[in-house]
């Protein structure tokens, strides 16, 4: 991501994302960190565990926040969607719920 969007004082910031290494793949940036390479926005549930390792640390602002990005469901068609389906959208809306509060997030 060239571009990191935050909220200050209810207003849109954007900076421009600048460094050595450049990845498409969470993976890789997360390892990246790991070796001390910099910095990285990564969602909570990618990097819950090397947090809670110890491996990686979270970087708190202390007037901006980072922008919420949302999960999207995309279907064919409202209509006569497979129960399985919806119980999938639905357990994995619940799931993304739960852990966001325990990551102290919303959703």
């Amino acid at each position: 991501m060239p571009w990191w969007s935050f909220t200050k004082n209810g207003e849109p910031i954007t900076i421009r994302a600048q460094g050595p290494f450049s990845a498409n793949s969470v993976e890789a940036v997360r390892t990246a960190c790991k070796q001390g390479m910099g910095l990285a926005m990564l969602t909570y549930w990618d990097v819950r565990q090397e947090i809670n390792e110890g491996s990686l640390q979270q970087v708190d602002f202390e007037d901006a926040m980072p922008e919420q990005l949302s999960v999207t469901a995309v279907l064919p068609t409202r209509q006569r969607v497979p129960h399985r389906v919806r119980l999938f959208i639905d357990r994995l809306e619940a799931a993304l719920k739960s852990k966001a509060g325990a990551a102290g997030a919303t959703l």
